[in-house]
């Protein structure tokens, strides 16, 4: 579970840079980064029914996706942060 929460972790960063890139920043990049990562979360548990020996779980999701939006939120605060400092400088 915690390589999992890792992974989504990261799956999420890597999503901020790409939007951060086109331009999204605040809450449109924390919701990019909630949406599709909770999405891959959902999908991965549902393709899982179908592989012999695998079962999706709703657990797994919860873990996941809190994870992920753990770490949107940490991009978020952290943007808030500079962009505040930038306006004060």
């Amino acid at each position: 579970t915690l390589a999992h929460m890792a992974e989504y972790a990261i799956f999420s960063l890597c999503v901020a840079f790409a939007v951060t890139v086109n331009g999204f920043r605040g809450k449109m990049r924390f919701i990019y980064m909630g949406l599709l990562s909770i999405a891959l979360s959902v999908l991965d548990e549902f393709y899982q029914i179908f592989v012999p020996d695998r079962c999706g779980d709703l657990i797994d999701v919860f873990f996941d996706s809190l994870s992920a939006l753990l770490m949107a939120l940490l991009v978020y605060v952290i943007g808030a942060f500079i962009s505040k400092k930038k306006i004060i400088n």
